[in-house]
């Protein structure tokens, strides 16, 4: 009887908890912090804008380089694919909730990447400047796909 009952719950509420997370609205302007594989840490903005069943997403990292991502959304993770002048990679984002609206918590790489670095995205937080006080402003880099020297990804 417990199990018949546990079943019945999960095919009740299962859909609507799937339904929630999809529902949070991630559209808007976020604060980005993150880090590089062998060059410290980095800030940014982020503007995300839905675009019927994609998202588009562009960073603007450190003193101006600029991104340009197209992302797709199951649940509550945002997949998404960037490039840049300096080169392309990926992102995974678990979509949060909380009191000040969605954060984004992610693991990025770029093309030729041997390892994942961290990014965090935060809606209505403090301007990126100030996000990581006393370091340096450095742009978030990838690996050269030969894996000599890197490229800001």
């Amino acid at each position: 009887m417990a199990v018949l009952l546990a079943l019945v719950t999960l095919v009740l509420v299962g859909p609507h908890v799937a339904r929630a997370a999809e529902e949070v609205d991630i559209a808007g302007e976020y604060s980005c912090r993150g880090g590089n594989p062998d060059a410290g840490g980095y800030t940014g903005k982020v503007v995300i804008t839905k675009t019927d069943q994609t998202y588009k997403i562009e960073w603007t990292i450190g003193a101006g380089q600029r991104h340009i991502g197209v992302g797709i959304r199951e649940g509550n993770v945002l997949s998404v694919c960037f490039a840049s002048a300096q080169g392309v990679g990926v992102v995974a984002y678990k979509i949060q909730e909380s009191k000040d609206g969605p954060r984004l918590v992610g693991r990025w790489a770029g093309l030729g990447g041997k390892k994942t670095q961290s990014e965090t995205l935060t809606r209505g937080s403090e301007p990126a400047e100030k996000a990581v006080p006393g370091r340096q402003q450095i742009t978030r880099v990838s690996p050269h796909p030969s894996g000599q020297g890197g490229s800001g990804v």
